[in-house]
């Protein structure tokens, strides 16, 4: 369970490190998963003229000119970062979330007795100096509409340093800030057009260490500087008194709904 000035201080600041939640062994399971399917990609881009060890705006500019109109958004979600929902989608990643430390920690920040993820989680694959992967700054609930009154749970898969990067935050921005944005002109990513004058913080995590942020905490990523590829997954987690307008799991029942909280 979170103890008292552990809550008090994800209210406060709008996040908190949970350290070893999630078993060394289920992150490297999941590591060599990962490694595997970005191998395949590599592969498949490269089919296409596209290297993702070296992703460059051309390569964005490339997709556009040249893709068919119904693949561009396919292969312009793999060059920023993200994995297809096929992988999304494999039940791997339940596994980093089954675990009774894990589940009783974000039931107590949710105050519910019940847990649900929004399906699917989003696994990252941030290659070197890949500029289109970096997300600007951002509050989660701008991105996922959706739901209403949930969490986000950001998982490094590597242990992360600031050479590779990672997420980084401003405490309290959640109650201090209101950030309006724009669709970038690429459509991407949102774009912030409020100005941000505080410097963000980051933190260094190990492996089975997770971020736990409140849905309008202000945050964005950065690049990798790094000769590793950055694995990381984000998942959204809400209690029994809300409900998400998309499909979600139950992980009281392992059951996939919509609309309905079972």
């Amino acid at each position: 369970m979170i103890n008292n000035l552990e809550k008090t201080k994800f209210i406060e600041d709008g996040f908190i490190v949970l350290k070893k939640v999630i078993p060394e062994k289920v992150i490297n399971k999941i590591n060599s998963f990962m490694t595997k399917e970005r191998v395949l990609l590599e592969s498949l881009m490269m089919d296409k003229g596209i290297n993702l060890k070296e992703i460059t705006f051309n390569d964005l500019d490339k997709i556009n000119r040249n893709f068919p109109n119904d693949t561009k958004d396919y292969y312009k979600n793999i060059v920023s970062g993200n994995f297809p929902k096929k992988v999304k989608g494999d039940k791997i990643f339940n596994e980093l979330f089954r675990f009774s430390k894990f589940q009783n920690k974000i039931k107590s920040l949710l105050n519910s007795d019940k847990l649900f993820m929004h399906i699917y989680p989003s696994p990252r694959h941030i290659s070197k100096k890949n500029n289109l992967s970096i997300v600007p700054l951002h509050s989660d609930s701008q991105y996922n509409p959706h739901l209403k009154n949930f969490i986000t749970v950001w998982v490094p898969i590597n242990a992360f340093n600031k050479k590779m990067g990672g997420i980084l935050i401003l405490p309290k921005s959640h109650r201090t800030h209101k950030i309006k944005s724009k669709i970038r002109k690429d459509g991407l990513w949102f774009e912030s057009t409020t100005k941000i004058p505080e410097k963000l913080k980051y933190f260094n995590m190990s492996k089975g260490d997770v971020m736990v942020m409140n849905q309008d905490l202000i945050h964005s990523s950065m690049k990798n500087s790094s000769n590793e590829i950055r694995f990381s997954i984000d998942a959204r987690f809400f209690g029994n008194k809300f409900h998400s307008t998309k499909h979600f799991l139950n992980l009281q029942t392992g059951v996939i709904s919509k609309n309905t909280i079972n």
